[in-house]
């Protein structure tokens, strides 16, 4: 028989006989007992068992049901996987396909009726430990929180002093170092892991709070101060740009009061903060005043009985392509339209507002989603653009501005790859900071779309639209092209049927293009 070895550990399992090197000596000895030709090992290395996004257990999937083994060998079952869901399905399915499943440590034959039975127990157990770990962990969130401790990932604006000493540790500048240790001399009585208001970001939350509280500016505004004076907002992925997305979180967020919260989201209910051991970096007053506008802006568009018929969902995202011009909402005989305007040699045109936001309405019904789509969703942090993608494209931008500016190539072309070049490099920026429960929330409301659709009226039409897209392309009335928001654009990636393309995913007659795309560069994607 030919057998095949799948070995795996997590992070924090090196020990205690999981190593992969001890699991693979204890495959190949089972095997060489049983007179089994071992044809491959399957290593999947810091990958946790609680779901099935791990790319060398897919790929032993396929294979199996290609045919190419007989006998999957694992160390224990927990190897395999840890969620009693995924194991029955993938175990029957196996069965099906005709392949042997054991397990050395429990060396069980899970083909006869006994071994099911043991094999449901084994999985029961493996579900429970994942269950009861989730719900362990969860407590310590809270009694950290109560503590007044942070929880998950420390916001933006804050540091440790530990993270700090380990700066100072890698020989930095003369005044970055006289920085730290003032700051640490702040704070002699701090534990390595708390929380306190970091010399180099700390400054950023004062100048967007007070940048806001003036009334003058919008989140996306604020985004592009804090960009220009060279902020970067942190994830686990790497640095990346400020949006309005992550300027409006940071705003509402009250843990710059001194105040922490522990992670447990519940819809519809408020979440409670109580106070937390670490400075405050924002004065109340000024909070108040920030959330006093935001709130009020937030009205401002809120629908009203005489205003109702002049709400265009789509106004500010229909785009001429011919001309770059966008079409605007009308009213006519108390009929709401869209019209486009006359241009040069170009005639106006327009379209019945309902008629459009019905096609809309039609492309969001389309957009299929796979029935796991949420597991695709949850992997995209796995699959994300590693950023050294973005420092390669930034070294073919600079070796582009050389080509032109020796006469090798011209304007025109060096305006056009650019542009492509920088579109890219966005991108792959954008998506270090990709929230994937926003991606889920998206993509619930696509699920339902049909029923949301028709329940909402012109206001909420307007939002989700916002929400959804950044702008919608028009060849005379006809959409040619749809520029997906950021998060619709993982969804689409990651959940829906239509796969990933670097360029553009087709649906139908409409092109989807990459978020972000400009409408200089838009006959480029389209040609």
């Amino acid at each position: 028989m030919k057998a095949v070895g799948y070995i795996r550990v997590s992070t924090d399992e090196q020990i205690d006989g999981y190593s992969l090197s001890a699991q693979e000596n204890a495959i190949r000895g089972f095997a060489s007992s049983k007179g089994w030709q071992v044809t491959h090992i399957y290593i999947e290395a810091g990958k946790s068992a609680k779901d099935d996004n791990r790319p060398q257990f897919q790929q032993m999937i396929q294979d199996a049901q290609h045919g190419h083994f007989d006998v999957i060998v694992v160390h224990k079952l927990d190897r395999f996987s840890r969620n009693l869901v995924d194991c029955m399905t993938y175990l029957n399915q196996l069965d099906k396909w005709s392949v042997a499943f054991v397990s050395v440590t429990e060396q069980f034959d899970f083909s006869t009726p006994m071994g099911k039975v043991m094999l449901a127990m084994l999985g029961a157990f493996a579900q429970w430990y994942l269950d009861n770990l989730s719900s362990e962990v969860s407590k310590g969130k809270k009694e950290r929180a109560r503590k007044g401790s942070w929880n998950g990932t420390l916001s933006f604006g804050y540091t440790t002093p530990q993270r700090l000493r380990d700066r100072l540790n890698s020989k930095p500048s003369e005044d970055d170092a006289k920085l730290i240790e003032s700051t640490l001399a702040q704070y002699p009585s701090a534990g390595d892991t708390d929380a306190i208001p970091c010399p180099f970001d700390s400054p950023a939350i004062v100048l967007a709070f007070d940048a806001y509280a003036t009334g003058q500016h919008s989140q996306r505004s604020v985004a592009d101060l804090l960009n220009t004076h060279g902020y970067r907002i942190t994830s686990r992925r790497g640095s990346g740009l400020f949006s309005g997305d992550t300027v409006g979180n940071l705003l509402k967020s009250r843990f710059y009061l001194g105040e922490t919260s522990y992670g447990v989201r519940v819809k519809d209910k408020q979440r409670k903060w109580m106070p937390g051991n670490h400075d405050a970096i924002v004065s109340y007053d000024t909070f108040d005043v920030v959330q006093g506008i935001m709130a009020n802006r937030y009205a401002k568009y809120s629908p009203t009985p005489h205003n109702t018929k002049r709400v265009y969902p789509l106004t500010g995202l229909l785009i001429a392509v011919e001309t770059g011009e966008r079409w605007r909402g009308q009213v006519q005989r108390g009929k709401r339209r869209y019209l486009r305007t006359k241009t040069g040699s170009l005639s106006g045109r327009v379209v019945m507002a309902q008629t459009m936001e019905h096609r809309i309405s039609q492309f969001l019904q389309g957009l299929n989603l796979l029935p796991s789509w949420q597991h695709h969703v949850k992997s995209i942090e796995q699959k994300q653009t590693p950023k050294y993608e973005a420092d390669k494209l930034a070294f073919q931008l600079g070796r582009l501005k050389k080509l032109f500016l020796y006469g090798d190539i011209s304007e025109d072309d060096y305006i056009r790859q650019s542009n492509q070049l920088k579109q890219q490099i966005k991108i792959i920026e954008d998506s270090q900071a990709i929230d994937v429960n926003k991606v889920i929330e998206v993509g619930q409301i696509i699920e339902n779309i049909h029923d949301i659709w028709n329940m909402a009226n012109l206001q909420e039409k307007k939002q989700l639209c916002r929400q959804l897209f950044e702008a919608i392309y028009l060849e005379d009335d006809q959409i040619v092209a749809i520029e997906p928001s950021a998060i619709l654009w993982q969804l689409l990636q990651h959940g829906t049927r239509f796969g990933e393309d670097r360029e553009r995913i087709r649906l139908g007659h409409t092109i989807i293009l990459h978020p972000q795309t400009t409408v200089e560069n838009l006959p480029y994607m389209l040609a």
